[in-house]
């Protein structure tokens, strides 16, 4: 597996949701920081997003915006001649929605405008879901609408049409276009060539044998010696090339990777505590409970419960 599969499958541990929104008249939202990843793509209109420094970034028709929050407000409006003020007259993004839903023509104001729609999309709720190589990408990368692939595009246009078109089996159909769009999305932005800090997610072959090894077996013994054996470098260049490539060492991605994919085994099956935890390479769940609870935040077991509410 490389790293941007690995970064991918780490991101969908989150809670997925998405939903179209329809601004009209006057706006201005504030979208508050949360634990994932999440998208923006103008279907009509266009919008100014206004973050907490640097110059607005205008949206327009057609353009997709990858969000990683990572604890500043992002703002988005109808017009960026309010972007002083707008930060403190913006309304909450799930109270807006409930004002739309009963009168719409109290939507969030800060100055005149015109009709835009919006597909939103994101994983959220998880503690620690964001990937090692997306914490480098910055709070949020705008696509402009002449490069966004086909292939992206299309999925955006299929993931518009299932909202739209509910029936049986659209829960687990919107779930698979999401993570579609999601996988389409960060390929395109990973690939980019012009962009300061393009990412080579996948380009090492070295980090990709030591990856492939780890995922076949998290539960082995692993140290930073047995994986470079297994990616057939020296231990320094392992650790220097995950370091350049994930931002991590080697014996960190591993004690990440075997607690994300312990998450995965709590919410994909019935598996005891004990089982799960040497499945990861824990020597019992007491090690793997600490482990487990000091990266995401709670233990174990509430983790799996809170999946089931």
């Amino acid at each position: 597996m490389d790293a941007l599969s690995d970064a991918i499958a780490t991101a969908r541990l989150g809670h997925p949701s998405s939903d179209t929104v329809r601004m009209t008249q006057s706006w201005c939202v504030r979208l508050n920081p949360f634990d994932g990843v999440g998208f923006l793509a103008v279907t009509r209109g266009m919008f100014w997003l206004l973050p907490e420094q640097g110059a607005p970034v205008r949206a327009t028709e057609g353009a997709v915006i990858l969000l990683l929050p990572r604890g500043g407000d992002l703002v988005i409006s109808d017009s960026p001649s309010t972007a002083a003020s707008a930060r403190r007259r913006a309304m909450n993004f799930a109270e807006w929605r409930e004002v739309q839903k009963s009168r719409p023509e109290n939507a969030a104001a800060c100055s005149g405008g015109s009709a835009t729609e919006v597909l939103c999309g994101k994983y959220s709720d998880r503690r620690a879901s964001v990937h090692p190589l997306l914490r480098r990408l910055p709070e949020f990368v705008a696509i402009p609408p002449p490069d966004v692939t086909p292939e992206l595009r299309t999925a955006l246009s299929v993931l518009e049409t299932t909202h739209r078109d509910r029936g049986p089996g659209s829960a687990t159909a919107l779930r698979g276009v999401l993570d579609l769009v999601f996988v389409l999305l960060v390929r395109s932005i990973v690939g980019q060539e012009s962009s300061s800090w393009r990412l080579s997610a996948g380009t090492d072959h070295a980090v990709t044998r030591a990856l492939d090894a780890l995922h076949d077996d998290p539960g082995a013994a692993w140290t930073s010696d047995r994986l470079a054996r297994a990616a057939g470098v020296s231990r320094p260049t392992l650790s220097r090339r995950f370091a350049d490539q994930l931002g991590v060492g080697p014996m960190a991605y591993v004690t990440r990777w075997r607690l994300a994919h312990a998450a995965q085994l709590l919410l994909g099956t019935t598996d005891t505590l004990s089982t799960i935890a040497a499945a990861v390479g824990y020597g019992s769940p007491y090690s793997f409970s600490h482990a487990f609870t000091k990266q995401y935040g709670t233990s174990p077991g509430r983790y799996r419960s809170a999946s089931t509410r």
